[in-house]
C-alpha cells in the first residue's frame, strides 16, 4: 500500500511525495526458521518510476528497512499512475534483469521487479518476478570449485526471460490482474556473475530472479573459473510471485 503525502490531485510541477511500505520487496532477509519464511527490505539506490518519470533514488536507508519515500518532480502525466519496480523510460513496462550478480543470502537490488496501476491515490505493487533458489555444493571428496557464472534458461519452451516488458491489464473477479508481454529485445538467458565464488560441502544458495509463471525445467549451466562446465535441468512446475 501507498500513501501520498500530497492531495488526491496529480500535481505537475510541485514535487510529489509516495511513501511504499513493507507488502514492497528487493532485497531478502534472513530466513526465519519457526515460520519458514524470509523477510524483505528496501535497499540502498533502490528507484522506482511513475508512468514512466523516474523518482529519487534511496539514499541512507537503514538495516532492515521496510519503508521507503520516492520524490517526484515536475509533470507525471496524470491518472492512471503506471508505477513500475525498478524505473522504466517508457510508462506501461516492467524491466526484468538479464546479468544479475550473486550477493550473499540474497538476490541483488533491482532484480525483484513490481507493477502497479492505480486511477486514484491507493498503490498495491505486485511482484511480477519471483526468485529460484538454487543451493550449489561440492562433494566431501571434491576438488575446489569456485564458479565464475552461472547461465539460466527456459529448456522446456524456450521462452524469454529477461529484457523489457510490456504490461496489460484487466479486472477478473473483482481483482486486477497484469500481463507482460516481451519486446523484441528480450534475452532468453540469463547471465548470473558469481565472481570467483568458492564452493564448499555446505550448500551456498543462489538466488535468481525470473518472470513469475509456470516453467517446466529450466536449464542451469555452472561456469567455473578454469571454464569448466556442468549442466543440468531443475523443476520448477509453478514459481509464483513471493
Amino acid at each position: 500500500v501507498a500513501t501520498f503525502e500530497e492531495g488526491a490531485i496529480l500535481p505537475t510541477t510541485e514535487k510529489f511525495v509516495i511513501s511504499l511500505e513493507e507488502t514492497n520487496r528487493t532485497s531478502l532477509g534472513e530466513k526465519n526458521e519457526e515460520t519458514n519464511t524470509y523477510p524483505v527490505y528496501w535497499s540502498e539506490g533502490d528507484q522506482i518510476s511513475i508512468n514512466g518519470k523516474a523518482s529519487s533514488i534511496l539514499t541512507d536507508v537503514a538495516d532492515e528497512c521496510t519503508n521507503a519515500v520516492f520524490e517526484f518532480n515536475g509533470d507525471l502525466g496524470g491518472y492512471p499512475l503506471k508505477v513500475s519496480y525498478p524505473a522504466t523510460e517508457k510508462s506501461g513496462t516492467v524491466l526484468f534483469a538479464a546479468e544479475q550478480n550473486y550477493v550473499e543470502n540474497t538476490f541483488e537490488s533491482g532484480v525483484a521487479t513490481m507493477y502497479s496501476e492505480s486511477s486514484d491515490k491507493n498503490i498495491s505493487m505486485r511482484l511480477l518476478s519471483t526468485i529460484v533458489q538454487i543451493p550449489i555444493a561440492i562433494a566431501e571428496d571434491g576438488e575446489p570449485v569456485s564458479l565464475k557464472c552461472v547461465y539460466i534458461s527456459d529448456y522446456a519452451t524456450n521462452k524469454p526471460l529477461a529484457g523489457l516488458y510490456e504490461v496489460s491489464s484487466e479486472v477478473v473477479d473483482s481483482e486486477k490482474v497484469y500481463t507482460i508481454t516481451p519486446d523484441a529485445t528480450a534475452s532468453y538467458t540469463i547471465t548470473y556473475n558469481c565472481n570467483g565464488l568458492a564452493l564448499s560441502t555446505t550448500p551456498t544458495n543462489l538466488h535468481i530472479a525470473v518472470p513469475a509463471g509456470v516453467y517446466e525445467r529450466l536449464q542451469v549451466s555452472l561456469v567455473a573459473t578454469n571454464n569448466q562446465t556442468m549442466q543440468f535441468n531443475i523443476s520448477a512446475p509453478s514459481t509464483n510471485p513471493l
